[in-house]
């Protein structure tokens, strides 16, 4: 499991909520009747949005798990089922250094070319599906636990009874 923990997104967010209670604070210190309906209905389009982004930014959550048949991952809240890629469907996978800007940043990001779940850390599992041009990249915290497991995955260390 990977939760988002970029302090700088936390502190623009909570800098901005800090703002739009002052902005509420003072809309109703000065009544609603002498606020016009402009700043009253920006100010609840305000609130909303940064409810839901912090809801969305709580709940973020990126879970990999790999067995010795398959990787299942999801990206809450953007993919809420399991999505499940069997060992017969990968072509290579490598964990190797990435730089989330080269994928666009943090978070989901879906190309022609990738669908990278980047949240956070320096090292990344790059997968290439067969007869698919789309490749799949999944950071990690945990580098030597996922090269780990994608060994036991690859490289079938099982012994199936």
């Amino acid at each position: 499991d990977q939760k988002f923990k970029r302090i700088w997104i936390w502190v623009s967010i909570t800098l901005s909520a800090f703002g739009l209670l002052i902005m509420g604070v003072n809309i109703f210190k000065e009544g609603l009747e002498n606020t016009d309906n402009e700043t009253l209905i920006a100010s609840v389009v305000i609130f909303v949005i940064m409810c839901g982004m912090i809801m969305m930014f709580t709940s973020m959550k990126l879970e990999v798990n790999i067995d010795k048949y398959s990787i299942k991952y999801r990206f809450v809240p953007f993919i809420w089922s399991w999505k499940k890629i069997n060992k017969e469907q990968i072509e290579s996978i490598e964990v190797s250094k990435m730089r989330a800007l080269h994928y666009g940043g943090l978070g989901y990001r879906k190309t022609w070319r990738y669908r990278a779940f980047i949240m956070g850390g320096k090292q990344a599992a790059k997968i290439k599906l067969k007869n698919k041009r789309v490749r799949l990249v999944f950071s990690t915290r945990k580098p030597e636990e996922m090269k780990a497991a994608i060994e036991k995955l690859m490289h079938k260390e099982y012994m199936d009874y």
